[in-house]
């Protein structure tokens, strides 16, 4: 167990979240998008609130407010008197934001290639290298994470910060 008021970031395994009333382990949004990424859930599985919350020891006010934010990232689905089931994107969902992504980016990036930096080319291999050790460990959150961050470096060197607002937009509605 990790002691009391460490918090990690999303890359790097589960966050304490400290309430000013009392201390404990939350269901913290980092953690399950992790397990949601890394296919620990199936598809449509249904998330039952008082199991989770009884698990976690937390009310299920906090439970339903980690709740709320994987349903804005897109990985579950929250309706009313059904509750809150793990989701994912169809093969046609799929394809069609890749191809979302291919217009942005090559618009952004092939216009004018004085982008290409030795250090836009150093964090793009870093990314690679971040992929590529994410896929030995078969950690699908974390090559996720380093895939946008890869596309986003080349929107950002790119310098078409217009662009670069849409492509944060459509990422931030995919999941990410």
């Amino acid at each position: 167990m990790l002691p009391t008021g460490v918090a990690t970031n999303h890359t790097s395994g589960p966050t304490l979240v400290i309430s000013s009333t009392r201390h404990f382990l939350t269901p913290s949004t980092p953690n399950w998008r992790r397990r949601i990424l890394n296919n620990e859930f199936i598809a449509g599985e249904h998330l039952v609130e008082s199991r989770i919350a009884e698990e976690f020891g937390v009310s299920r006010t906090t439970l339903r407010s980690a709740l709320r934010d994987l349903a804005n990232e897109n990985l579950i689905t929250m309706t009313d008197r059904r509750g809150s089931f793990v989701a994912r994107m169809s093969a046609s969902e799929i394809i069609d934001s890749c191809f979302a992504r291919y217009v942005l980016e090559s618009g952004a990036a092939c216009n004018d290639l004085h982008w290409i930096t030795p250090e836009v080319i150093d964090e793009l291999e870093r990314q690679i290298e971040r992929m590529k050790m994410s896929a030995l460990a078969h950690d699908m959150a974390t090559i996720v994470d380093a895939d946008t961050d890869f596309h986003s470096v080349i929107l950002s060197a790119s310098e078409r910060p217009r662009v670069t607002e849409l492509w944060q937009c459509w990422t931030a509605r995919w999941g990410r």
